[in-house]
């Protein structure tokens, strides 16, 4: 762990308070299984990875969400055998589908506090660590993994 210079006090990175090695997906998984996978590993993101495990996108609960819902509203305007092709599409629909393509990574060396800036800035939930010009992913952080490492005072600019 780094400290800082001036204060002495320590400065976590993205190396600290990551999930090494995390739980992946593929971007043919369906969705249906994504979602019990989410539950059973008590996860609200993935990120996903293509054969050669290079990072093409992430899928959240919020991703989920969010299909749900506007397939919701398309069965509501629907009767018929449409309505049997929606229920049909929840059932068959991908990762690939909902996913998100452009996804923010920090290297392992980015600092905590510029970390917090993005989850904030941006509203992210799930960023990936990777190496510097790598789309290997070697970690992940959550809002949880930042929640606690400030409670517990590990933070510093």
């Amino acid at each position: 762990m780094k400290t800082n210079p001036r204060t002495q006090i320590p400065i976590l990175t993205a190396q600290d308070v990551m999930t090494p090695n995390p739980f992946t997906v593929s971007p043919k998984a369906r969705l249906f299984e994504i979602a019990g996978l989410f539950r059973s590993h008590r996860i609200s993101g993935a990120p996903v990875v293509d054969g050669q495990g290079r990072l093409v996108g992430v899928i959240t609960i919020t991703d989920l969400i969010h299909f749900l819902e506007r397939l919701r509203k398309k069965v509501r305007r629907h009767r018929g055998a449409l309505l049997d092709r929606l229920r049909q599409q929840r059932l068959t629909s991908t990762v690939r589908d909902v996913m998100t393509r452009k996804v923010l990574t920090v290297t392992p060396d980015t600092p905590m506090i510029k970390i917090l800036d993005l989850v904030v800035g941006k509203n992210i939930h799930t960023i990936p660590v990777a190496r510097p010009n790598s789309k290997k992913i070697i970690g992940i952080i959550g809002r949880h993994d930042l929640t606690l490492a400030c409670l517990m005072g590990h933070w510093a600019s």
